[in-house]
């Protein structure tokens, strides 16, 4: 699942599998090796059901206004 405590929600390569990585709720959590310390994300999964099948979604959770949807935004390409 990898260690980079970045929240991301996506499909796997066969279609049939989704990669949840919920990121970090302790900004000590946050941080790779020597690098500098990130604010925490404090994601969560929820999983509802809906029409009788489980459908999951990334949350955040806002301090002032409580879990708000996050959307993962793919990284920009590299231009030449």
């Amino acid at each position: 699942m990898g260690h980079t405590h970045l929240p991301e929600m996506r499909r796997g390569d066969g279609g049939d599998t989704t990669y949840v990585n919920l990121g970090a709720w302790a900004e000590e959590d946050s941080a790779e090796g020597d690098a500098p310390l990130l604010p925490a994300t404090r994601t969560h999964l929820v999983v509802e059901e809906v029409d009788g099948l489980p459908v999951a979604a990334l949350y955040r959770w806002v301090a002032d206004h409580g879990p708000a949807r996050f959307v993962s935004v793919p990284p920009a390409p590299i231009e030449d």
